[in-house]
């Protein structure tokens, strides 16, 4: 049975006309709510968000009009004055959308790229360390960059005016002639932190160098919060049209006057977060509150429900009993469903028939343990520890930090091998549980035999460099290129009958249905993230999902290999964890 916080997808996914005829269709939609990667900015109408990898258009009561993957993390977002577009930053990119029918207008290429923003209806500046360059959207054309180095670049909703970071100063600059006029010498080195513009574009509230400041066209610039009263904590202000401004801790509100600092109110506002935060020109907040995000008067009193977060996910698995999908929050909650299962959890996985957890003993050290039906089951003590990982069977657990590993049994709970790996990144032990293959951070990969600590070179390609491995039950390796893309060899064989180039190189990008006849395989596209399937007797790509809005944070088969959970959504949905059918 669905439970409520399921959405069921009534679609389905073609498979592309590769190979032998697999399916991979969306069964069902999870979101799990917690604090997420936010940018805001309002427009007539509604609100448009970057949320971590996908930009979303929402309607005045929070309804997702249209999700789009933006293809990587954004670090920036500006709508350009009216709100006809929305540009997005990578780290090497800028794009800029038609929102009205989510159409990419453009791609720039901008290594090195500090800020951008919309300087008029269909004009850009772009901020680097070249100085910052002009960009005409209607013919694309380039200015050279001017002026100096630029550390971060935010423009205001109007475009008039930009925020910019150069030379241990943070200044506020008229767009049209790249004037200064106000800046304020940061009291610790100038990295910027939230930027809010007033209502009216004129004024605007900066935290950097550890300080919050307030800049007014024509004026000079004030310090409204000192670095003693910031306490290194984040900060955001919202300038107000009384000559107050707003000011958004963890947990508080305040109310300083702008010219002074001197602080006039506060109060606690539980599960308040300091950012994201937007002002739109009513002077109504845009702010997040307990993972959810919401609208508010000018004071955050009568809040209005828009839309609740998609948790960043940082691992997960499945509840073998259950077949549950478990997520990993950050700070070391693991949840299943709505239901709060551990706190203090390290790392989880899940394999077969199996799932363990790298948690907090509660005395100091850590222990490893099995999960099924929503109880953990004890394994073995450990003195340290940080990484984890599964073989295919999941009956062996490897455990290691910067100075050894440790393979553990499921069966007896018990350590069956203790062995140096310096500096090792990843491990994978072999289903046998006889050999381990490490990776370290630096230098060569090696196979070593769990029974004498003996060591070997990886059995592949001369000069093939590789940096993590899964093994399938039938003895198939799928070998991870460093940079991305995979190599599969069949048993004994030193040369790759098939390669799939496009793979990611993230830890736990890849891995082997239980039944050992598919490989599971996050994929990059032009679009994004997607998950491909191989068959593993010929290494061809026999399915392909949609595109997903982030990085998967985990990949997890059902024990009979018929479903697929994956810790992201879709590119077109806000979700957090996707549940396919494979068929």
């Amino acid at each position: 049975m669905i439970r409520r916080f399921w959405t069921v997808l009534a679609f389905s996914v073609a498979s592309l006309p590769l190979a032998a005829a697999v399916s991979l269709s969306p069964r069902s939609l999870l979101t799990v709510p917690g604090a997420a990667p936010l940018a805001l900015a309002p427009v007539p109408g509604g609100v448009v968000a970057c949320l971590g990898e996908r930009l979303l258009l929402l309607g005045p009561g929070g309804e997702v009009r249209r999700s789009l993957p933006v293809g990587a993390p954004c670090a920036g977002l500006s709508v350009s004055p009216g709100g006809a577009y929305a540009l997005t930053r990578t780290g090497t990119q800028v794009s800029v959308w038609r929102l009205g029918d989510g159409v990419r207008l453009a791609r720039l290429d901008t290594p090195g790229v500090t800020g951008a923003g919309f300087s008029g209806p269909q004009d850009l500046l772009i901020g680097s360390a070249q100085g910052i360059e002009r960009v005409s959207l209607a013919s694309l054309a380039r200015s050279a960059p001017a002026g100096e180095a630029v550390g971060a670049l935010v423009t205001a909703p109007d475009g008039l005016r930009a925020v910019v970071t150069r030379a241990g100063r943070v200044q506020l600059l008229d767009t049209a002639t790249l004037g200064v006029q106000s800046a304020m010498t940061c009291a610790a080195p100038c990295t910027l932190g939230p930027v809010t513009f007033s209502a009216d574009g004129r004024s605007v509230a900066v935290q950097a160098g550890g300080e919050l400041y307030a800049l007014r066209a024509g004026y000079p610039a004030s310090v409204v919060v000192r670095r003693a009263e910031a306490g290194g904590a984040a900060l955001s202000g919202l300038p107000r049209r009384d000559g107050s401004v707003l000011v958004l801790r963890a947990g508080q509100l305040e109310v300083r006057d702008l010219q002074t600092g001197h602080r006039e109110q506060v109060r606690p506002l539980s599960g308040l977060q300091p950012a994201p935060v937007a002002l739109t020109p009513a002077e109504r907040v845009l702010s997040v509150q307990g993972g959810v995000l919401q609208d508010s008067a000018a004071d955050l009193s009568a809040p209005r429900a828009l839309l609740t977060l998609p948790a960043a996910l940082t691992g997960g698995g499945l509840d073998p009993a259950t077949g549950e999908p478990l997520t990993l929050l950050p700070g070391g909650a693991l949840t299943g469903g709505p239901r709060a299962l551990a706190q203090n959890v390290f790392a989880v996985q899940t394999m077969n028939r199996f799932t363990w957890l790298l948690t907090a003993d509660g005395s100091g050290g850590l222990a490893l343990r099995t999960l099924s039906g929503g109880r953990q089951g004890t394994a073995a003590g450990l003195r340290t520890a940080t990484r984890l990982s599964v073989n295919h069977w999941g009956n062996h657990a490897a455990v290691w930090d910067d100075a050894r590993l440790v393979v553990v049994a499921q069966k007896t709970g018990k350590a069956v091998a203790s062995l140096a790996v310096p500096g090792a990144a990843r491990v994978t032990v072999s289903p046998d549980a006889t050999r381990a293959y490490v990776f370290p951070r630096t230098g060569d990969p090696a196979v070593v035999l769990t029974a004498n600590a003996k060591r070997f070179a990886l059995p592949v390609l001369a000069g093939a460099r590789y940096a993590d491995v899964q093994i399938s039950g039938q003895g198939q390796f799928a070998y991870v290129k460093a940079g991305g893309g995979l190599d599969l060899y069949r048993p004994g064989q030193r040369s790759p009958f098939a390669a799939l180039p496009t793979a990611s190189d993230r830890e736990g990008a890849v891995r082997y249905s239980p039944d050992s006849r598919l490989l599971a395989a996050v994929t990059r596209a032009d679009d994004g993230w997607h998950l491909s399937l191989l068959d593993t007797d010929t290494g061809r790509v026999t399915a392909a999902g949609p595109v997903l809005a982030d990085h998967p944070a985990f990949l997890a088969w059902s024990p009979d290999s018929r479903r697929l959970t994956v810790g992201a959504g879709l590119g077109t949905a806000v979700n957090n964890v996707t549940v396919f059918d494979v068929q």
